[in-house]
């Protein structure tokens, strides 16, 4: 076998204390086996470069030191591209040196740990907590061997999950011949005969300096001639003082028996240790403690701590302080180190008896200097630098021993990983391949002691090939495999938690799992047989997922620790895609049990708080929500982290988890945002109110949830793939921050909206509810198998119209109505044979049903047709009415698959209600086997406009001799949107239906027509006649994917906006729109002939949050049938505002012009584009400049508008309308000139 060849990588330049220990034991190392150094620790503003004497500042390296350093690693490059690269030293030494074996020496995390190596590789590592980094930990895990310092770091490694085979004990050790007692040396601080206690280490909280030298102080009276030397300095220090004089001088600890050094050389270092008459140590912990040692080394009374790896040498020796407690090592108030980067426990000294033992040390100092020189001879005979280089040679020695010729071995933490030992010196071609697709994901080729991984850490079921052969298949069965959670949220944490039992139950494997809230699961019944470990335990397992949302170099990390974009997904399906599971929200509770009700009274909590200014509602809205709530009996507690003032609030911001809970358990109702504690409320199957419009529903959570939103303005920026959230910014808006609009996603929600909803929950009206169908004589039988199913499933009664006759259904829940009307022929023959020769169409006869329903005492209703039949918990199926869908009315279409459903506002019914709601059967009405869709929809009283409209369409289209069949596509989702935004103008639908039979033209303008709005066009198989429509597909990416949503907008739009052109919207009018946006619909007549123009319109839109908006298309020249249109618009509803261009045309554009002639001849109620003597508010210009920057191709223009230059403006002398702007109401006036003066008034 190979005798050791080792390359040693290490800060081996320097004089702290890993320079130390890597100088002293590679010094005596160096003479058992060959050996060189990579060193680390010298940056490069004192790299000297390639010559004989790089590092001219260290005097103290020799010939053999140059001899070893072969290699200075420095960094190069800067941001991501910065890597560290490995430099030559000095020159007249050899460099070239082929190694076996590569050991890592230095602190935790250190670069050195994350570099790739040749062979096999050791980390050597001393540390002082009893845990470590749990990232960090595994990296170090990963090691083919693990060295420590002393027997109780390497407890401390085995306990925390290192594998006990792989820790060795490489102690450190003490130069004897340089620290000794030597009674002939004196320094003059010696001089006045005082006692001298000494203490060399640094200010920290870990070394606990300042209660060292508080006990010091309160021991000993300032009439005993005692002092305490104190060599403290700390360039690492994170208080920001200078010097330890100031230190003291803060904690009130300046005291003339304080004897400061600053920075010792090393000569008089060891002087002062054999001169001094104690040594003085009580550290919370250390990896090793060299002054200590080296006190000893010089016979001097050394007390200490009795604790931690120091112990290795000092056990039964020296002076000992008792240990008082453990303590979490965060807590270090004044520690050198970022606190929270330390983990595990730091020991608590008894400082009552370090005052003790310092009495004892000062009092009976000869008996005890007396026994530490016995005790110098047992530390400098055992713990020798050559003892330490003997350990760590045999140690190594042994280990090259047992390295077989050749061993693959595969582990799948965090992504695959293939690692191939031996001696042998071969090449491995390793592929890593996807099972299910065949699919080869990663390949590289390595050697012997060499690893390779691919970084794809989401569940893939693997087969590894090495060399074209086979040799693993990924199997998790009876495997254990560890679950981590890479967060704390409570959110992530309740959420994912419940995913993890599901993996466990599909995969049939041992889980093992670490949380930051193993409490809230462990001993719950789903959870019985997966095992907790906390988050800083290395569990050895077959696999390791870990769930959370990653980031690499601030941007999303896709594909690789998450499957997908984990914003652009529900929070639940970060979790499921990771873990190779189907996306299913899943609520097994946490681990609670109800106490007594904490308050008597009705009360309601709530969460105002969240992490980030996009999340929270306005404080006062809060405030005056309580205030309302309050008078309506109900107390108000808040139990957000913080609390916060206002009128009817109890804040209870400081509870545990059990009594949140438990006032959670006992409220009326929780309302919350989208945070953490609705999630916990989620938990307990409780029913949130969640004030929520930055995500769409069910991104966070889909049952027990009811949700406020404002989808008129800016909304659900989290879930857009260009957007990265900045957690550190409170003020984050990825669209807005800075400006007036900021968060008005939030801001928009009105309390009176929340007020609403909340009594909608807590103090529900029965919803006045019925079913509402209909049919001729013949159907009317099967209308009774309906409304039997509704009897056995239904609570709600059903309206049975007879189409024509009588209905005479005798159930118990049916009420018979008749419904006469004239009869129409059918223009579809072909399709509908039957009823051609029966002479009128049924469907035409649901308009009439519909508006007779609304005659009665009912509030809200839901149109079945006859030939559905439902299941049981038909009722919970209308949850989505009470949800707030305000929509006067909402459709869906589906076949007999209830997988076919679609999702409609968010609300995906299939799943959500798990076909309790089902159309299961297909009737066959015609001769063509064309499956008739099954249909139904919800309405309300709003809807009698919309059913007459339908009426009037359908009258006017016979007027015309339009040949149109009135079916179920009249209902669909596009004529729906259509009748909300053009009234009984349904002139947009019309390509659809015109005809019987369509050319291939005319069906690929029906194609795209609705293709690119998101919707799936079905045609007959003999007519080709698209007899079915529904959508919007989410599978589609179409240009506009909610056309029901975009048709609601403009229903809800109160203010109308009719300009000429892109962009004349925001010069003339754009303070009105900053301010007033989401009440407008702005309609542009003309297509300008730059196509980027009306992208830069649409952007503009967006920006401004306009309700509505829209480009008609027409030139610069408006005909009859324009003009009609137009006026179709202006009619469309009663406007509470209609603004355009003024009768000079602004600055005398003919266009301009014709659209003000335009709309006068049609309303003489409107307003006009005009000037104020007043520039514009400076921060409603700020904004408006900026949208106007956005207008590209435009900006000569807007540059001529502002400088009143061009052929357009030279006979206008004030054409700035940009900054001037008003909206002025419009006046009848023969003389334009003081028509136009009257603006500047």
């Amino acid at each position: 076998m190979p005798k050791p060849k080792i390359y040693f990588h290490t800060s081996y330049i320097g004089n702290g204390g890993y320079n130390n220990h890597a100088q002293n034991l590679i010094h005596e190392l160096q003479k058992l086996a060959p050996l060189k150094v990579r060193n680390f620790s010298i940056s490069p503003k004192t790299w000297k470069g390639m010559n004989d004497e790089p590092h001219n500042g260290e005097t103290y390296l020799t010939d053999v030191d140059k001899k070893l350093l072969i290699n200075q690693a420095l960094w190069n490059g800067d941001g991501p591209n910065k890597k560290l690269v490995d430099h030559p030293m000095y020159t007249k030494y050899p460099n070239e040196f082929k190694h076996n074996i590569n050991i890592i020496l230095n602190e935790c995390n250190h670069h050195f740990y994350h570099s790739l190596y040749d062979g096999p590789k050791i980390g050597y590592l001393v540390w002082e907590s009893t845990r470590m980094d749990e990232n960090f930990f595994k990296l170090w895990n990963t090691f083919d061997q693990l060295w420590v310092a002393s027997k109780w770091q390497r407890e401390c490694a085995i306990e925390q999950g290192a594998d006990p085979n792989k820790v060795k004990v490489v102690p450190e050790a003490v130069d004897g011949n340089l620290f000794k007692p030597d009674p002939k040396v004196k320094l003059p601080d010696f001089d006045d005969g005082r006692f001298k206690f000494m203490h060399f280490g640094r200010w920290d909280y870990r070394k606990s300096t300042k209660e060292l030298v508080e006990a010091f102080l309160d021991e000993f009276s300032p009439e005993e001639e005692v002092d305490l030397i104190l060599s403290i300095d700390n360039f690492y220090a994170k208080d920001g003082l200078k010097d330890t004089e100031s230190r003291l001088k803060k904690y009130g600890l300046d005291d003339p028996r304080l004897k400061i050094l600053h920075f010792p050389s090393r000569e008089d270092y060891v002087k002062y240790l054999q001169s001094g008459d104690v040594f003085l140590s009580c550290a919370r912990s250390e990896g090793w403690n060299l002054p200590l040692i080296e006190a000893m080394a010089c016979g001097t009374p050394s007390i200490y701590s009795n604790c931690s790896g120091q112990l290795e040498f000092a056990e039964g020796l020296g002076l000992p302080v008792k240990i008082s407690h453990m303590e979490p090592a965060q807590r270090g108030e004044y520690s050198s180190f970022h606190r929270h980067l330390i983990r595990g426990e730091f020991y608590e000294p008894d400082f009552k008896d370090l005052r003790k033992v310092m009495r004892d040390a000062y009092e009976n100092y000869d008996k005890h200097k007396k026994r530490a020189l016995k005790e110098s001879e047992i530390i400098r005979t055992k713990f020798t630098w050559e003892n330490a280089a003997k350990i760590a040679y045999d140690t190594t020695n042994e280990f090259l021993k047992n390295i077989p010729d050749n061993k693959i071995e595969i582990s799948f933490n965090l992504g695959p990983k293939v690692e191939v030992k031996g001696h042998n010196d071969r090449s491995y071609k390793v592929e890593f391949i996807n099972a299910d697709t065949n699919q080869i994901i990663h390949s590289s080729v390595i050697k012997n002691n060499m690893w390779t991984k691919c970084s794809k850490a989401f569940y893939i079921p693997w087969i590894i090939k090495i060399n074209d052969e086979v040799v693993h298949t990924f199997n998790l069965k009876d495997k254990v495999v560890k679950v981590t959670f890479d967060s704390k949220s409570i959110g992530d944490t309740l959420s994912w938690m419940p995913q993890v039992v599901e993996f466990k139950n599909k995969y049939k494997c041992k889980v093992v799992v670490s949380t930051f809230h193993n409490e809230w699961f462990e001993g719950l019944e789903p959870y019985k047989n997966i095992k907790f470990i906390k988050p800083d335990i290395l569990h050895n397992s077959y696999a390791e997922y870990k769930l959370g949302w990653f980031k690499t170099d601030g941007k999303w990390d896709n594909g690789f620790k998450n499957k997908v974009q984990p914003n652009t997904v529900p929070l639940i399906q970060c979790a499921t895609d990771i873990l190779g599971l189907p996306y299913k929200e899943i609520n097994h509770g946490v681990n609670f049990k109800p106490k007594k009700r904490p308050i008597k009274e009705k009360y309601i909590c709530i969460g105002p708080r969240s992490t980030s200014g996009l999340k929270e509602w306005p404080y006062e809205n809060w405030k005056k929500l309580a205030t309302k709530l309050s008078k309506k009996g109900y107390k108000i507690v808040n139990l957000s982290y913080e609390g916060f003032n206002g009128p009817n609030i109890i804040n209870k911001e400081k509870l545990d988890w059990q009594n949140t809970w438990n006032y959670m358990y006992h409220a009326e109702l929780f309302i919350g945002l989208g945070s953490g504690l609705s999630w916990a409320n989620w938990a307990l199957n409780k029913h949130t109110l969640m004030i929520n419009n930055f995500i769409p529903f069910g991104y966070e959570f889909a049952n027990n949830v009811t949700k406020v939103e404002n989808k008129s303005v800016c909304h659900d920026c989290w879930v857009k793939p260009e957007y990265v959230f900045d957690a550190g910014n409170w003020d984050w808006c990825p669209e807005h921050e800075g400006t007036a609009l900021q968060h008005i996603c939030m801001k928009s929600l009105t309390v009176n909206e929340v007020y609403n909803r909340v009594l909608d929950i807590i103090e529900p009206k029965e919803k006045n509810f019925v079913w509402i169908t209909g049919g001729d004589k013949g159907y009317l039988s099967m209308i009774e198998v309906l409304a039997k199913s509704l009897l056995k499933y239904s609570k709600y009664k059903l309206i049975v119209y007879g189409f024509n006759c009588d209905s005479e259904i005798n159930l118990p829940n049916v009420i018979n109505k008749r419904v006469d009307f004239p009869l129409k022929p059918t223009f579809n023959p072909q399709r509908e044979p039957d009823l051609y020769d029966k002479d009128y169409s049924l469907y035409f006869a649901k308009y009439l049903a519909s508006i007779d329903s609304l005659t009665e005492e009912y509030e809200n209703y839901a149109w079945l047709d006859g030939d559905a039949f439902v299941t049981e918990n038909i009722d919970k199926s209308l949850k989505h009415i009470n949800d707030g869908i305000d929509y006067p009315l909402f459709m869906t279409y589906y076949h007999g698959d209830i997988n076919q459903w679609r999702l409609i506002n968010n609300i995906k019914l299939t799943g959500k209600y798990g076909g309790e709601l089902a159309a299961i059967k297909g009737i066959n009405r015609n001769p063509h086997n064309t499956i008739i869709a099954t249909g139904f929809y919800f309405y309300n009283k709003k809807c009698k406009n919309f059913f007459k409209n339908c009426l009037k369409w359908n009258e006017e289209l016979n007027k015309q001799n339009i040949k149109i069949w009135v079916d179920d596509n009249s209902f669909s989702e596009e004529r729906v949107a259509n009748n909300l935004m053009w009234g009984s103008n349904q002139k947009e639908v019309m390509p659809v239906t015109w005809n019987n039979y369509y050319s291939s033209k005319e069906e690929r303008m029906v194609d795209d027509y609705y293709l690119n709005q998101g919707f799936d066009v079905m045609y007959d198989k003999i007519t080709r006649e698209p007899y079915f429509i529904h959508g919007p597909d989410p599978s589609v990416k179409p240009k506009d994917n909610n056309v029901l949503n975009t048709a609601y907008n403009d229903y809800k739009c109160t203010k109308l906006m009719v300009v000429a052109h892109p962009d004349d919207e925001l010069i003339f009018g754009g303070g009105e729109l900053i301010k007033y946006g989401s009440d407008y619909k702005v309609v542009c007549i003309s297509t300008p002939e730059n196509k980027d123009r009306i992208k830069e319109f649409e952007v503009v839109m967006q920006k401004l949050n306009v309700g509505a908006y829209e480009i008609l298309n027409y030139k610069d020249v408006l005909d009859p049938t324009e003009e009609y249109n137009i006026k179709n618009i202006i009619s469309q509803k009663k406007w509470k505002k209609i603004v355009t261009h003024n009768p000079i045309g602004e600055y005398g554009h003919p266009m301009h012009k014709k659209v003000f002639d335009t709309i006068k001849s049609l309303t003489n109620n409107f307003y006009v584009f005009g000037k104020s003597l007043k520039k514009l508010d400076k921060e409603i210009l700020t904004i408006k400049k900026e949208l106007l920057s956005l207008y590209k191709s435009e900006q000569p223009i807007i540059s001529q508008l502002l400088n009143k230059n061009g052929d357009w403006f030279k006979s206008n002398s004030n054409t700035n309308y940009i900054e001037y702007e008003s909206i002025e109401k419009y006046k009848k006036s023969k003389d334009k000139t003081k028509y136009i003066a009257c603006y500047e008034k």
